[in-house]
C-alpha cells in the first residue's frame, strides 16, 4: 500500500509544484502555514521542489507545496495558524498543500488528496477566502463545513461525506463530460464517484449518507476524530436547521444555493425538516455503531472518546438509542425516481457492454477452435494419402502420441458436486456462526462471506488464494441474517475444487448479544470499596424481566460480551459488596443472570481507582508533556502544547504562572495557585513576563509535576541571519549577511567591537550566556555576501534550545538590526519560535507527542 502511494504522490507532486510556484512569486508576505499539531505513528513531510522525505513533528510548519504522507496505523493534524482550519489526515494518506497563501484580502487553500481519509473541519469564510479539496473526479469547494473526503488509492475513487455546512462538487477538469455545472451536498448527503467519466451530471450519484460506505473507506484514526468535533457539528446543524425552520415560518424560500446550484435536498415543511433534523441528529451515533459492529474502530476507547465528549456535549451520544437515518429524509419522490431510473440506465449499459464483451470472446473462442479443428482434419488427410502413396516408413521408435479426438473444442469442465452432509449452529461469541463438515483424506475447506448468493465454480478452479482457510466448527465472525458463506472443499495439494456449497445463514444460527443494562437504572457506577484494592456497585436496579439474581467477574482485560442465555460463570454478588479488583484488575463484567446463572442482560464496566497523590515531585519533560513555548495569536503572548493524554499519575490539568524572572521550583503537594491551562492557549508574556512555569496539578491545584520554560522574543533578521544549528557539541556559529559589507569592517576580528552578548535559552529553564571573552571571530567575504564566523567554546545544545547573537549598535555601518537567532534542530536556517519563518522545535524522538 505505501509503495503505490508514494507512486501516486510522485505524480500528485507534479501538481502541487506547479501551482506552488505562482504562489511564491508574490514574496513571504503572501504565504500561509499548516502547523502539525496532532501526531501518531509515523508521518513524513516532502518540502516543496525537495526530494528527501522528512521525518514530522508536533509543531512543524508546512508551507505551500508540501506534501504530507502519513503510513499505515498513523495520524496527522494540521491546523492553519491564521484561520485556525482544522485538517486531520488518516492511515495510508497523501495529501500535497497544492495553495496556501494569502491574495488580496482573502486566505487560499487548496489540498490535493492523492489517497487515503480526510476529515475537515473548516471555520466560516469570508467572501475573499477560499478552502478548496481537489481529487481525481472532483473540485469540492468548502465553506464553514465539517465534511469527510476518501479517495481509493487502488480505484481512484472519490467519497465525500457532508456532516454540517455545505460542499460545492464540480467534476474535475480532466473529465470529458460537457457538464461542468457545480452541484451542491448538504448535511447528511453524500457523494461517491467510481470513474471521471461515469456521469455526466454529478447530482445523479448524491444521495443520504449511507454509513456502510462511509466506515468502509474511512480510518479509524478519523472516525475518532470526527466523533472529537460532534460538539461542533451539532452546533452548525442547529444553526441550520433554525434558519430553515425560520424561512418556513415566514413563508421564506427554503432551498439551499449557491455558486449557481441549488441542492436536491429540501426542507420546505416543518415535518420533512423534523426528518432532516432527526439525521443530523443520529448521524454521528450510526457511523460509530456501524464502525464498531464492523470491528473497524476499538469499541473501549471509542466508547472512552464519547464518555469524554459528552461531558461538554449539549446532545450526548448514546449508542443503545442509535434510530437508523432516514432515506427519504429531505429527498424529492420524483427527483429520486429520475436518479434511480438514470443509475439503472447505466447500470443496465454495463451489463450490456459485459455480455458483449462476453459473446465477442465466446465468438472470438470458437472461431479459434474452428480453425484448429480444420487445420487437424487437414493434417489427418495429408496422412492418409501419404500412406497411400507409400511414402510412410515404418519407425524404429515409439512414435509421439499427437492425434487428437474428433471434437477438437474441449468439453466445458463440470461444476463442483454440492457439499451435504454439513451443520450450522450458534457460534460461541457474538455475532457469530458455525458451520461443521469433514473434509475428505488429503482435502481442506475454505469460506468467503459476502450478501449476495455465489455462482458454483467448476472442478479446475484453484481456490487456494479464495477467502480464508477454514477449520469444522470454527467461529465465523461478525456475520448477518442472509449473508451467504461459500464453503469450498479443495484439494490440498492443488486447490481445485473438489465440492462446493453456498449456505444462506438463517439469524437463529448466530449468536446474539443479550440486552445491556443501562448506568443508573439498573445500576450505579463503580466506586471505592472498603479499603485499596476494592470496588463496589453502591447500588443495583430492579432486576430484568427472566433475571432472578446479579453476577460479577472482575479482570484485568475486557472481558468480551457473552452469547445472550449463555452460562456467564461469575460470582453472585449484591449492591455494596466489595470486590476484589487486585492485581491490576480494572473491569467488571456486571450480568443478570436466572437461577442457572445464564445472562439476560449484561455490561462491561471500566473501573479507575483513584490516584494518589506522588511522594516526589514528576520533572515535566519535552516533548511527552509539552512543546513549545511558540508565539501566541496576539503580539505579547506565547503558547504551549500540553498533553492531557500524558499526565503524570494523580494529576487532572496543568497550570501555569508567569513572571519577570525565574520561578522557584514547587515542592509536591503544595497549592500552585496558577492558572488552568490547556494546549494552545494565549499566554499574557507583556512587561517581560516570559519566565514560564508549567505544573501539572490534581482537581484542587496541588502541584504533581514542575517545568520552567522561557519565552525568547522573536526578531526580525532580513540584513543577516543565524544558520541553522545542529544538536550536540557545538564550537562554531555563521551568520550571513544578505548583501555586502564596507571592507572597514570585515577587515576588523576584534570580537568585542562587534558583539555584546550570545544567548543559548534551552528548551527547559532560565537563558544562558556564552563568554565572548573566550570566543573569536573572522570573516569570509569569498563567496559573495559576507559571513561573520564566531569560534565559541564546545558548548553542548538540545533540541529547541534557541540561540541569540547581540550585536553592538551602530557597528554595520547602515544596518539598523542588531539581533538574529536560530532554534537548534529546527531544520530552518533562521527559524524563531512563534517568528515569522520559524519551525516549531524538533522532539528528535521519531516524531512528536499526540496533543488533544
Amino acid at each position: 500500500m505505501r509503495s503505490k502511494i508514494q507512486m501516486i504522490l510522485a505524480a500528485g507532486l507534479l501538481l502541487g509544484l506547479v501551482t506552488s510556484s505562482t504562489g511564491y512569486a508574490a514574496g513571504k508576505t503572501a504565504t500561509r502555514e499548516l502547523v502539525i499539531t496532532e501526531l501518531a505513528g509515523t508521518v513524513h513531510i516532502k518540502s516543496a521542489g525537495g526530494a528527501l522525505l522528512r521525518n514530522a513533528f508536533v509543531g512543524m510548519k508546512l508551507r505551500q507545496g508540501d506534501s504530507v504522507q502519513v503510513d499505515e496505523k498513523s495520524f496527522a493534524q494540521l491546523t492553519a495558524s491564521d484561520s485556525h482550519d482544522v485538517v486531520s489526515l488518516g492511515s495510508d494518506t497523501s495529501v500535497v498543500l497544492s495553495v496556501l497563501k494569502n491574495q488580496g484580502n482573502g486566505k487560499l487553500t487548496k489540498l490535493q488528496i492523492v489517497a487515503g481519509s480526510v476529515w475537515s473541519n473548516v471555520n466560516k469564510l469570508s467572501k475573499n477566502d477560499s478552502f478548496k479539496l481537489v481529487t481525481a473526479n472532483a473540485d469540492l469547494t468548502v465553506r464553514g463545513t465539517k465534511v469527510l473526503t476518501n479517495v481509493d488509492s487502488e480505484t481512484g475513487e472519490t467519497y465525500t461525506a457532508v456532516a454540517a455546512g455545505i460542499v460545492s462538487a464540480t467534476p474535475n477538469s480532466n473529465n470529458n463530460s460537457n457538464e461542468n455545472n457545480p452541484i451542491l451536498i448538504a448535511p447528511s448527503q453524500q457523494l461517491s464517484l467510481d470513474s471521471r467519466d461515469q456521469v455526466s451530471d454529478l447530482e445523479t450519484k448524491v444521495s443520504i449518507i449511507d454509513p456502510n460506505a462511509l466506515v468502509s473507506g474511512t480510518s479509524s484514526e478519523i472516525i475518532e476524530a470526527i466523533v472529537k468535533d460532534k460538539a461542533s457539528i451539532d452546533q452548525e446543524n442547529a444553526e441550520f436547521i433554525a434558519s430553515q425552520k425560520d424561512k418556513i415560518a415566514k413563508g421564506a424560500d427554503t432551498a439551499l444555493s449557491r455558486d449557481g446550484a441549488t441542492s436536491s435536498l429540501s426542507t420546505s415543511d416543518q415535518d420533512t425538516l423534523d426528518k432532516v433534523s432527526k439525521n443530523l441528529d443520529n448521524l454521528i451515533g450510526n457511523v460509530v455503531k456501524t464502525a464498531v459492529d464492523t470491528n473497524k474502530v476499538d469499541k473501549g476507547k471509542i466508547e472512552k472518546t464519547i464518555e469524554e465528549v459528552n461531558q461538554t456535549s449539549s446532545k450526548p451520544l448514546d449508542l443503545n438509542k442509535v434510530t437508523p437515518l432516514d432515506k427519504t429524509a429531505g429527498v424529492d419522490p420524483d427527483l429520486q425516481k429520475a436518479k434511480d431510473a438514470e443509475l439503472k440506465k447505466l447500470e443496465d449499459a454495463k451489463k450490456a457492454a459485459d455480455a458483449a464483451k462476453k459473446t465477442a470472446e465466446s465468438a472470438a473462442k470458437q472461431k479459434l477452435a474452428d480453425a484448429l479443428k480444420k487445420l487437424e482434419d487437414e493434417k489427418a488427410r495429408i496422412a492418409k494419402e501419404k500412406e497411400a502413396l507409400g511414402l510412410n516408413k515404418p519407425s524404429t521408435t515409439t512414435p509421439t502420441n499427437t492425434s487428437t479426438s474428433n471434437n477438437s473444442t474441449p468439453p466445458a469442465p463440470a461444476n463442483a458436486t454440492e457439499i451435504t452432509g454439513f451443520t450450522v449452529a450458534n457460534g460461541t461469541v457474538v455475532g457469530a456462526t458455525r458451520i461443521s463438515y469433514a473434509a475428505g483424506t488429503n482435502n481442506s475447506l475454505r469460506i468467503v462471506k459476502q450478501a449476495t448468493a455465489f455462482t458454483t465454480p467448476n472442478v479446475t478452479f484453484d481456490a487456494r488464494d479464495t477467502g480464508v482457510a477454514y477449520v469444522s466448527g470454527n467461529n465465523i465472525a461478525n456475520v448477518s441474517a442472509g449473508d451467504h458463506i461459500g464453503l469450498y472443499e479443495i484439494v490440498s495439494s492443488t486447490g481445485l475444487v473438489v465440492k462446493f456449497v453456498d449456505i444462506t445463514v438463517s439469524g437463529n444460527n448466530i449468536a446474539v448479544a443479550p440486552g445491556a443494562l443501562t448506568p443508573t437504572t439498573d445500576y450505579s457506577l463503580p466506586e471505592q470499596g472498603s479499603g485499596s484494592g476494592k470496588a463496589k456497585f453502591a447500588t443495583l436496579g430492579q432486576l430484568p424481566t427472566g433475571a432472578t439474581k446479579w453476577q460479577i467477574i472482575a479482570s484485568v482485560a475486557p472481558i468480551a460480551t457473552p452469547i445472550a442465555g449463555s452460562s456467564f460463570g461469575g460470582t453472585d454478588y449484591s449492591a455494596g459488596v466489595d470486590i476484589d479488583m487486585s492485581g491490576g484488575k480494572q473491569f467488571i463484567a456486571l450480568a443478570a443472570t436466572d437461577a442457572s446463572g445464564n445472562v439476560v442482560r449484561f455490561k462491561l464496566v471500566e473501573y479507575t481507582a483513584p490516584t494518589e497523590t506522588p511522594s516526589e515531585l514528576v520533572s515535566l519533560y519535552f516533548p511527552k508533556h509539552y512543546s513549545g513555548p511558540v508565539g501566541g495569536s496576539q503580539s505579547d503572548t506565547a503558547k504551549l502544547y500540553v498533553s492531557l493524554a500524558n499526565l503524570p499519575t494523580g494529576a487532572t490539568k496543568y497550570q501555569i504562572l508567569t513572571s519577570t524572572s525565574s520561578i522557584a521550583t514547587p515542592a509536591v503537594g503544595a497549592t500552585f495557585g496558577g492558572t488552568d491551562y490547556s494546549s494552545e492557549q494565549d499566554i499574557d508574556i507583556s512587561n517581560g513576563k516570559q519566565h514560564i512555569g508549567l505544573a501539572a496539578t490534581d482537581a484542587s491545584g496541588k502541584v504533581v509535576g514542575f517545568v520552567l520554560t522561557y519565552y525568547t522574543l522573536p526578531v526580525a533578521q532580513d540584513a543577516f541571519s543565524l544558520s541553522n544549528i545542529g544538536v550536540g557539541s557545538q564550537n562554531q556559529l555563521t551568520i550571513s549577511f544578505t548583501s555586502p559589507l564596507a571592507e572597514s569592517i570585515t577587515s576588523n576580528t576584534t570580537l568585542s567591537k562587534f558583539l555584546s552578548s550570545i544567548v543559548v535559552t534551552p528548551a527547559m529553564g532560565a537563558p544562558t550566556s556564552i563568554t565572548l571573552s573566550s570566543s573569536s571571530i573572522g570573516w569570509d567575504t569569498l563567496m559573495g555576501s559576507p559571513k561573520l564566523i564566531i569560534t565559541i567554546p564546545g558548548t553542548t545544545l538540545n533540541p529547541g534550545d534557541v540561540v541569540r547573537v547581540t550585536f553592538n549598535s551602530g557597528v554595520l555601518g547602515g544596518i539598523t538590526q542588531t539581533v538574529c537567532e536560530t532554534t537548534v534542530g529546527s531544520g530552518s536556517g533562521s527559524g524563531v519560535p512563534g517568528g515569522p519563518g520559524g519551525s516549531f522545535p524538533d522532539p528528535g524522538l521519531g516524531g512528536g507527542v499526540p496533543h488533544p
